[in-house]
């Protein structure tokens, strides 16, 4: 009886690697074209682009915690794993500038390009485009965040799938670095585990003694780092970030949540939606590769439903999608045989659906951020830079102010861990910061950084007042995303009234 399993699975090795190879050309004029291009967009709109709060986070905790501290007590308020801040915290504790934060995210952006080009088994025209599309390029490429080692490492994982059953090993290491990037590449790590295990029901009598027994080693090795990562990301009592640390469902809720994540993710239309993915799942029932698509996307949308989503989670459905894809479009003995069929034609026409909608998100979040600024950190910061430099006092109002400490060597609000400590936020209950007007005049400094937005809100809080302080600046910023504004980003700097003389 036939199920639905990845394709190729009890495949001879030797005949899917004659056939990989042989898909694989030597490098084109056009792919060295596109690659160029890409290379030479990622280093324009990086160079234009202004961190924000998630970005800046993630380079203090990389220079300024320890080592243990990024593995043992961070994690558990951050919720999400140490790589990303181990990987950072090479350049960042030897000094290097914070654009090395955007250096690292766009090599990852191009490696991700690089495979897709190179070794991806769709059309060239396809493999053209898709580096360029929302998520692969922009908002995990661009924004500098830890959704930009999903891509490689999943596509990576496609390279190597048809050849899962001889060697789990090199399955297994990219498993466990995927379940280290983010909760829910650790959610996708335990889907695509759970579906080799599916597999080898089927093909256990075929394995020999040694692939049984390394099979059984990937399985324990998995399980281990799953306990592990439990232990590491479990919310402590005093996590402030409460939305991630409470499960929550209603089910009216979780579908308009469900809902959120997937249409929002692919095409943000409910008719292209369906346009654009149905026929893929239909080719990949028909490929017997639905369940390398099925459980780890309904993985992160359950964990999305009951517990925590942001907008910026919804490409992850779009890169499992695409890895299903690339798994089920690998030439495999069986399937070589047969031709491609109708319904890769059929799917190839849904992935153009998808692909040029997000083309047009790129396009838009591209034209914004070079235009206009992404946050305002980085003008908050040269403002404030001679009144560091002289040695003033300067308090902050907002968790947001985060995102302007990169641009110095240490803390510089006083109000802020009474000045001491690293420069990064603490998602704890205990985090020392004086928020009303009255506290921020204390000791009077020489100036007050105030964030305009709370909350996601989309539009700025109406700007306080301080006895004695008047807006020496404002400095603006917006998140753009996909294809409008999600909320202001910019600051108001005061200083006191005596400065006016």
């Amino acid at each position: 009886m036939a199920t639905d399993l990845a394709p190729g699975a009890g495949s001879d090795a030797a005949s899917i690697t004659a056939l990989t190879t042989a898909a694989r050309p030597r490098i084109a004029l056009w792919q060295v074209v596109v690659l160029g291009s890409h290379a030479a967009m990622l280093v324009w709109v990086v160079s234009h682009h202004e961190p924000w709060f998630d970005e800046a986070q993630a380079w203090l905790l990389a220079r300024d915690a320890s080592v243990y501290d990024l593995i043992v007590k961070y994690p558990r308020y951050e919720g999400s794993p140490a790589l990303w801040h181990l990987i950072l915290a090479v350049p960042a504790k030897l000094g290097a500038p914070y654009i090395t934060l955007q250096i690292l995210s766009g090599a990852g952006a191009f490696l991700t390009a690089v495979l897709i080009v190179v070794r991806s088994p769709f059309p060239p025209w396809m493999r053209a485009a898709l580096p360029f599309s929302y998520w692969l390029f922009y908002q995990y490429g661009v924004v500098a965040r830890s959704y930009v080692l999903l891509g490689p490492l999943l596509f990576i994982l496609a390279t190597v799938w048809p050849t899962r059953r001889e060697r789990p090993v090199r399955i297994l290491v990219l498993l466990l670095l995927l379940a280290n990037v983010s909760f829910h590449g650790f959610l996708i790590a335990g889907g695509v585990m759970a579906v080799q295990t599916i597999e080898l029901r089927r093909t256990w009598a075929e394995l020999s003694p040694r692939q049984r027994r390394l099979h059984v080693g990937a399985q324990i090795c998995l399980g281990v780092m799953a306990a592990a990562l439990f232990v590491q990301l479990r919310p402590p009592p005093d996590a402030s970030f409460v939305s991630a640390r409470d499960f929550h469902f209603r089910v009216d809720d979780a579908w308009r949540a469900a809902r959120k994540i997937t249409q929002g993710g692919f095409t943000g239309s409910g008719l292209t939606l369906l346009l654009g993915v149905i026929p893929t799942l239909v080719f990949l029932k028909r490929s017997r590769g639905v369940l390398l698509w099925l459980l780890p996307t309904a993985a992160v949308i359950a964990f999305s439903v009951i517990r925590y989503f942001n907008i910026w989670h919804q490409g992850v459905l779009v890169l499992i999608w695409i890895f299903a894809l690339w798994c089920a479009w690998t030439p495999t003995a069986e399937r070589s045989q047969r031709g491609p069929g109708r319904w890769s034609a059929a799917a190839l026409a849904a992935m153009t659906i998808v692909v040029a909608v997000q083309l047009s998100w790129t396009a838009h979040s591209v034209h914004y951020d070079i235009k206009r600024p992404y946050s305002g950190a980085a003008a908050t910061a040269r403002y404030l830079k001679p009144i560091v430099a002289a040695g003033g006092r300067i308090n902050t109002r907002s968790i947001e102010s985060v995102s302007v400490q990169p641009y110095f060597k240490s803390n510089i609000f006083a109000n802020y861990d009474r000045g001491r400590g690293g420069s990064y936020w603490w998602w704890s209950t205990r985090a020392d910061l004086h928020p009303t007007p009255e506290l921020l005049i204390t000791n009077h400094p020489d100036a007050i950084v105030y964030g305009d937005k709370q909350g996601g809100l989309p539009e700025p809080l109406v700007r306080p007042a301080f006895p004695g302080y008047h807006v020496g600046a404002y400095l603006r910023g917006a998140l753009f995303l996909k294809d409008r504004f999600f909320e202001q980003d910019g600051f108001w700097v005061f200083v006191p009234d005596e400065a006016r003389r």
